[in-house]
């Protein structure tokens, strides 16, 4: 949501004296409650969460009954993205003391962490029945409200948030964010808040810009900082891991700035450590303290993901702590901030509107450059929560779930706040034209019996029968399994889809979208050209009903499409990490090649860029790597791990069967290092043979074919893995299958003995 710390942090300048005062206190009373609770909120107010977190733990242990002890463990654990246990001490602390709105706040803070947005709500409006006009319940109100669909409701709160405090930069962020899914918000009303964000928080420090030293050489080893906070189980990894696994290290020197507090993170946020030169916690410090850090360290090249969104570095990048500051993929459109001098698009996701339309030309919609690639703006890699499960067979295009129901489910599985009225009505006609059809929507809340009612009467509203609705709960642990009972998508306006719209691709499910006129609406029409779906990107809203009636109409064909969808992906642009990156490092080194030709020859930097360029003296670009260490970004070549694996697999077959129960050792470490070097590589053909041999030897049989069919379709030509997969197959007693391949590798010529 966006949340400040509750907690206002004493003056720096005094901090450190007062820090120890508060600790001579404990160390000779070690559960003095005014002291804990002092010394707590000193700790979160500098962003050491994890100190905080132990120092109330320690209080409660002498005063479980203190509400401002719980509240304030709350609010820190909230912080840290811990809401289930804040959940409970901010439950804890308004059952002690009702009264106090301290509790509420958090309270309303950690059930918005659980997607319990009824809750949520609730909370706010406790606290301002208890203080009309507190700011904090004002913000938490607005984006429960936004959460559940209630847009025009969310914009005003924010708004009159802001009006109350225009100091509040994340009030600003909450409400671009409600902006963009409103039908009501226009692209200049958001234009216009993105420059009141950029007056207020950027333009007094202009001024105070540091002269860069950096020197220009266009064709040396670029330190490439990438600020996010993001580098956790999110969807925008989805699209930043491939480029943090296959960026040349040759070219670029990576390091990762997490704006979290150090002690954050999950297995994901690992993953990054191993990727990165060097990770960086930035979450304890302040804005101007993270831009010193960044200056520090000499980044040429800063790149943002997350744009206006919760926790992002813009303030930090307000403060122009980098030569060349770039934003990329985290929120669909311009910072405002002249401080930013690049966005990267793509030819279709942003282009000039149609006069129609009444919208600025394109230049005016960005205070950043844009740099264009062809379709897509990004790169798609499935399965980042658990990146085996690519292979698993519940993770397979299964066919179309009418053969089963007997009739068409339509659905979404979007963020409900897209699902405006607009929408809502016109999936309402769609059903209208088809009445054997039924609407699907995967929702936040839905396992809330209240939740689900009151949008069941919301979709009724607008048209669409209650008896052929079927709301799903949101539930994380069913990503792309939901899709199993869809059989056609529906994309929602004037936000489309994101990750979701490309999950349903990949898992074979069409999607109707319609045409924006600016990047919010364009990102689905990106998505779908880059694949060659443009059939299904619909002028209208009636041509969008149109589209989906077709689909509909043809039960064969959708089946059909629908089974060798994934493989057309797979194949495309859309899921080329190869390709992508290699653009994406061309479009940063002429941002750079461009800063530099402005300080070597300002009298003529165009001519100088284009000499560059046409007498490149790039390196040639380095073989593959893998990352095998835990942290510093220290690649191995690709031959090298092959050697370790095979070295490992050597072992294990010689060693590793003596094991009676579980996985024998010497198969552990064959298992750990095929899965480092997909993660890496994903699809590798030497790591997802050595996973299927191990699987086998410890008789998992259907799990060693699963890997092994993925190994046969990344090496079409490899007789032996054919041979294996068919001796397999027989080893199931599943003759049909093993008859099937036996057929396949003929047709493709592949030799047992190849």
């Amino acid at each position: 949501m966006g949340l400040p710390d509750l907690i206002q942090p004493a003056p720096f300048q005094v901090a450190a004296g007062l820090e120890q005062q508060l600790l001579k206190i404990l160390k000779k009373h070690p559960h003095d409650l005014a002291a804990c609770t002092n010394l707590g909120q000193l700790y979160a107010g500098q962003g050491r969460f994890n100190n905080a977190i132990a120092l109330y733990r320690s209080g409660l242990d002498k005063h479980p009954n203190d509400p401002l002890l719980h509240a304030n463990l709350a609010n820190a654990l909230c912080a840290c993205r811990l809401g289930a246990e804040a959940y409970e001490h901010a439950r804890r602390a308004v059952e002690i003391d009702p009264r106090e709105d301290v509790g509420w706040i958090n309270l309303s803070w950690a059930c918005a962490l659980l997607m319990r947005h009824d809750e949520a709500e609730q909370a706010a409006r406790q606290v301002l029945a208890l203080r009309p006009g507190n700011i904090m319940a004002l913000n938490n109100l607005a984006s429960a409200l936004k959460e559940q669909g209630k847009l025009h409701q969310a914009v005003e709160l924010y708004r009159q948030v802001i009006q109350s405090d225009p100091d509040l930069d994340f009030v600003y962020v909450n409400l671009l964010l409600a902006m963009l899914y409103d039908m009501d918000s226009s692209l200049a009303d958001i234009l216009s808040v993105t420059g009141l964000y950029a007056a207020r928080f950027e333009a007094p420090l202009l001024s105070l810009w540091p002269v860069h030293r950096t020197t220009p050489d266009p064709w040396r080893r670029v330190r490439l900082g990438i600020l996010s906070p993001d580098f956790n189980d999110h969807s925008i990894m989805y699209f930043v891991e491939p480029l943090l696994a296959r960026l040349d290290r040759r070219q670029f020197e990576l390091v990762a700035y997490y704006t979290y507090p150090e002690g954050t993170g999950d297995h994901v946020t690992e993953r990054v450590r191993r990727f990165a030169g060097r990770f960086v916690y930035l979450g304890n410090l302040q804005p101007a303290e993270q831009a010193d850090r960044i200056m520090t360290d000499g980044i040429d090249i800063l790149l943002d993901t997350a744009g206006h969104t919760a926790q992002s570095g813009l303030l930090a990048m307000a403060r122009k702590p980098a030569p060349v500051q770039v934003t990329w993929l985290g929120y669909p459109g311009t910072t405002g901030l002249t401080s930013i001098d690049w966005r990267i698009t793509d030819t279709v996701a942003d282009k000039e509107p149609r006069p129609a339309a009444g919208l600025p030309p394109l230049e005016a919609q960005y205070s950043e450059k844009l740099a264009f690639l062809p379709p897509p703006f990004c790169v798609y890699r499935p399965c980042i929560r658990n990146p085996l499960q690519r292979y698993w067979p519940q993770y397979q295009v299964q066919s179309a779930p009418v053969h089963r129901t007997g009739f068409i489910t339509f659905g979404s599985c979007n963020n409900l706040a897209k699902l405006t009225p607009n929408v809502l009505t016109l999936w309402g006609s769609l059903l209208q034209r088809i009445p054997t059809a039924r609407l699907l929507i995967e929702g936040k809340g839905f396992g809330n019996p209240e939740t689900a009612r009151t949008y069941r009467e919301k979709c009724i509203l607008h048209g669409i029968p209650a008896e052929r609705l079927v709301l799903i709960p949101f539930d994380s642990k069913n990503q792309y399994l939901v899709y199993h009972q869809i059989d056609i998508a529906l994309d929602p306006f004037p936000l489309t889809g994101g990750t979701t719209t490309i999950d349903l691709l990949w898992m074979g499910v069409p999607l109707v979208s319609m045409r924006g006129e600016s990047f919010r609406g364009r990102m689905g029409m990106s998505f779908l050209t880059s694949v060659g779906f443009t059939d299904w990107i619909a002028e209208t809203e009636e041509e969008y009903l149109a589209i989906a009636e077709r689909l509909a109409s043809d039960i064969p064909a959708l089946n059909s499409m629908r089974l060798q969808q994934r493989k057309l992906l797979e194949q495309s642009p859309l899921l080329d990490e190869t390709r992508f990156v290699e653009l994406f490092e061309e479009a940063l080194r002429q941002m750079w090649l461009k800063w530099c030709a402005r300080q070597t020859a300002p009298e003529n930097p165009d001519a100088t860029f284009r000499h560059w360029l046409e007498s490149s003296a790039r390196s040639p670009r380095q073989e593959a790597l893998v990352f095998l260490e835990p942290e510093g970004g220290q690649g191995t070549r690709l031959d090298e791990a092959y050697r370790l694996l095979q070295d490992r697999l050597a072992k294990a077959r010689t060693d590793g069967d003596g094991c009676t129960s579980g996985v024998a050792p010497f198969w552990q470490e064959v298992i750990r290092l095929a899965r480092l070097i997909i993660e890496s590589r994903p699809k590798d053909v030497q790591a997802l043979a050595a996973l299927a041999e191990a699987e086998h030897v410890h008789a998992n049989t259907q799990a060693a074919i699963a890997y092994l069919s993925h190994a046969v379709e990344a090496s079409p030509q490899s007789g032996p893995l054919y041979q294996c997969l068919i001796n397999w197959y027989r080893e199931a007693g599943n003759e049909q299958a093993a008859l099937a391949v036996s057929r396949i590798m003929k047709q493709r010529g592949a030799q047992a003995g190849g």
